[in-house]
């Protein structure tokens, strides 16, 4: 028997009959110059592409998008064929405008290639909009911008703008312990923070700088290449604090601090005191913390243990609360009650419910038969009420301000409504009511809301405003902070990402809101036509008939190298292998059929590179033993007839063939 296949000296196909080799599998769609991968869990196999002008695969099954267009790739073992069409889309032309813009300026992109979308890189540099191409300059520096069409292939180009950026001041405090941090702010956004000496201080991306080692350093936060800095200080702790670790109620121990210049502090005076010279009293038996601190607020701790005088467990719990607020404690010793020694700064319930009533501390006690255990807690105070106007128009700023000093101020929904963290100024953003809240550095703060007034400016909805039934189309809208809605859940839900999916054939109506105002648009969900009837199986050279009970519809093959299909549905078996057969209904919804072309040979296929440059030579194979080779145009390709080393002589396709009994 002699077996033949096609070879092409820029590229080669080849198809083979399909018996039990398992499906082809992977994404089976890809961009000119991009790759998907394919797989087959049938082993042993080498893959071919039908349309190496279209798409190439590599021996592991990686198939590259050359242009776009349609290429059966099969997989081919000694168990048969299988076959899949991988679509190549095409990539947009190139995108076209100018490179720079000035901050605060904008420039126009365009590209030739219609139905896409445009996307920025670093919003922080530069944002653009996704209909119109309008790209604004925001922060000096370089950025991509991108224009993408529904398939996911698109076109690329960078951006620079030009200028500088302005700059808000760095907040926050400014020094701290090593081994300790504090954290700096800046209302600029999209910046990069950084430390002029990591061994002195290290700074995280959210401004959380760590003191190191005792020095200074200059903390810098850097938007596009602008950048504004601060002094920092790390302040060295003290040396450890040395002496026993237990006394007895009324007995005294002395501790000590290699350090100089610091002062004594007892975390719990109704545990044990501390006097200015170390020395340690104890008064009730329990477990307390004695500390060594500096003028600096670095600070060292020893833990001392109180013993005699009651077998009670420690107090446990947050021992501070803001006024009005309320802590927990708790203590692991059961069949007590709690008392408060200052009622007029604390009280406590009976489950250990302590509420600040006004600033001040309070020695909380748990009494028990075993004795009694205390704790001292402090009731911080809050800020004076908030002052200013509660109202302010969308774009339009007000003040707002507290009698009491040292916080800062933070916004409730910043799509309502900003402020500036050390300044109180609110800019009104959307239309809506918010809360703004002033800080201080224990916790505690105070609260008013704020309305703001007028219409949000929204943009038009953009994207495919049609799917079918189980699919999806994304839209967007670049009016930032909204929700997405759908007017009827039985037709067609949305996502938080706008990912609109159809439930059922009909139309809704897609909204986007942002504070009081929204914008919508009708989307379209189209019917999927009926399932595909009919056989699965046609011999090559033979037909069968398909049929879909939905009208109006038109026939398609994936593979027409495979099976051909007419308009009324009669598949026509071409060469072995498998293909889907596809009906297809004008709004673009369609069902496939998958069927197998059969036809046999018992001579083993030819395998090895199926392409060749001009005066080079490729080597094939075939594992059927005792054959010849022979070059059907020996003008385009020769063959050696006992090796099957190919040489190509001038470009075209020649046919090689393989010959055995």
């Amino acid at each position: 028997m002699t077996k033949t296949l096609f070879l092409f000296v820029a590229g080669l196909f080849l198809s083979l009959a399909s018996f039990a080799v398992g499906p082809v599998t992977g994404t089976l769609h890809v961009c000119v110059g991009s790759t998907t991968a394919l797989s087959d869990s049938t082993t042993g196999g080498y893959w071919t592409s039908s349309t190496t002008s279209v798409a190439t695969v590599g021996s592991t099954g990686v198939v590259t998008g050359v242009s776009a267009g349609v290429a059966s790739i099969s997989f081919h073992s000694t168990s048969g064929i299988a076959v899949a069409s991988v679509t190549v889309n095409p990539l947009p032309a190139a995108i076209t405008g100018s490179t720079t813009v000035a901050i605060g300026s904008t420039i126009t992109m365009a590209d030739a290639t219609s139905g896409g979308y445009w996307a920025d890189g670093v919003s922080s540099i530069a944002t653009i909009g996704s209909a119109t191409g309008v790209v604004t300059g925001v922060g000096a520096g370089t950025t991509g911008v991108y224009y993408i069409l529904p398939t996911g292939c698109g076109a690329y180009t960078s951006v620079t703008v030009t200028g500088s950026t302005t700059l808000h001041s760095i907040t926050g405090t400014t020094h701290t312990c090593v081994g300790s941090y504090s954290i700096l702010t800046d209302s600029t956004s999209g910046g990069t923070w950084s430390s002029s000496s990591t061994s002195i201080a290290t700074v995280t991306s959210g401004g959380a700088v760590v003191g190191v080692s005792a020095g200074t350093v200059t903390i810098t936060y850097t938007v596009g290449s602008s950048s504004v800095t601060t002094s920092f200080t790390v302040y060295a702790a003290p040396a450890a604090i040395t002496g026993a670790g237990s006394v007895a109620v009324g007995s005294t121990i002395t501790l000590a601090d290699a350090t100089t210049g610091g002062g004594w502090i007892s975390g719990s005076t109704s545990i044990a005191t501390v006097g200015s010279t170390g020395i340690v009293t104890g008064v009730t038996a329990g477990v307390v913390n004695i500390y060594y601190e500096l003028t600096t607020g670095c600070a060292v701790s020893h833990t001392d243990t109180v013993t005699g005088g009651s077998s009670v467990l420690p107090v446990t719990g947050t021992l501070s609360v803001c006024v009005g607020s309320t802590t927990t404690l708790a203590d692991a010793t059961s069949g007590g009650y709690w008392t408060s020694a200052s009622t007029s700064i604390a009280t406590v319930g009976s489950t250990g419910v302590v509420t600040g009533v006004s600033p001040g501390t309070s020695v909380i006690s748990y009494h028990s038969s075993a004795g009694t255990a205390t704790a001292t807690v402090t009731v911080n105070p809050v800020p004076a009420a908030i002052t200013g106007s509660t109202t302010v128009a969308i774009g339009s700023t007000i003040t707002m301000s507290d009698a009491t000093t040292g916080g800062r101020w933070a916004d409730g929904v910043s799509s309502i409504a900003t402020i500036g963290s050390a300044t109180g100024v609110i800019t009104g953003v959307g239309a809506g009511t918010t809360g703004v809240y002033y800080i201080l550095p224990t916790g505690c703060g105070a609260y008013t809301s704020v309305t703001v007034t007028g219409s949000t400016t929204l943009h038009a909805i953009t994207g495919t405003t049609h799917t079918c039934v189980g699919s999806y189309s994304i839209l967007t809208d670049s009016t930032s902070g909204g929700t997405w809605s759908s007017s009827s859940t039985a037709i067609a839900t949305v996502t938080s990402g706008g990912a609109v999916v159809g439930v059922s054939a009909g139309t809704v109506t897609i909204t986007y809101t942002v504070g009081s105002s929204s914008v919508t648009t009708s989307f379209t969900v189209y019917a999927a036509p009926a399932a595909i009837t009919g056989a699965g199986t046609v011999a090559v050279g033979s037909t069968i008939t398909l049929s879909d009970a939905t009208t109006g519809g038109y026939w398609s093959s994936g593979g027409t190298s495979i099976a051909t299909v007419g308009s009324t549905g009669i598949v026509t078996g071409v060469t072995a292998g498998v293909v889907n057969i596809y009906y297809n209904m004008t709004t673009g919804c369609s069902v496939y059929h998958t069927d197998t072309v059969t036809g046999s040979t018992s001579v083993l296929p030819v395998t090895g590179t199926l392409s060749v440059c001009v005066g080079s030579t490729t080597t094939l194979a075939d594992a059927t033993s005792g054959g010849y080779w022979t070059s059907a145009s020996t003008s385009i390709a020769t063959v050696i007839s006992s090796t099957g080393v190919v040489t190509g002589v001038s470009a075209g396709t020649a046919v090689i063939s393989y010959h055995s009994s």
